[in-house]
């Protein structure tokens, strides 16, 4: 039973840790694409005066994410990357939430330019991606 509730663990781990690699490449792919999203989430926010680094902040959570992504594949410190993923994760649903109750006219971004969600489904995304890391 033990074996099966690691396997199960480990599993779990490989897939959120797909979909942070994915997305996270996604994003270095199209730095200046990354850049105007967060640029849109920060107008959004109202954290205006933050505009000037949003594309190092898109550059430095993108690589993040890739990062955590390959060590949750890979298996390479554990605690460190769940707790990591976990923290990204809380983040990134309570801003999808967020966006799901006021619905602003803007792309999520999850994946770049190259998968286009809508906001509850991006929601609906970090919910299961969310399920998978606890």
């Amino acid at each position: 039973m033990k074996y099966l509730l690691l396997r199960l663990k480990r599993f779990c781990g490989f897939i959120a840790g797909v979909v942070f690699f994915i997305a996270g490449i996604f994003k270095l792919l199209d730095p200046v694409g990354a850049g105007l999203v967060v640029k849109e989430y920060l107008d959004f926010l109202h954290l205006d005066f933050l505009t000037g680094i949003s594309k190092p902040l898109a550059l430095i959570m993108s690589f993040a994410e890739t990062l955590i992504g390959t060590a949750l594949v890979t298996g390479v410190w554990r605690r460190i990357t769940a707790y990591a993923a976990l923290a990204f994760q809380i983040f990134f649903t309570v801003l999808t939430l967020i966006l799901v109750i006021f619905n602003p006219q803007m792309d999520c971004g999850c994946f770049g330019e190259v998968i286009h969600l809508s906001h509850l489904e991006t929601f609906i995304k970090n919910v299961v991606l969310l399920l998978l890391l606890l």
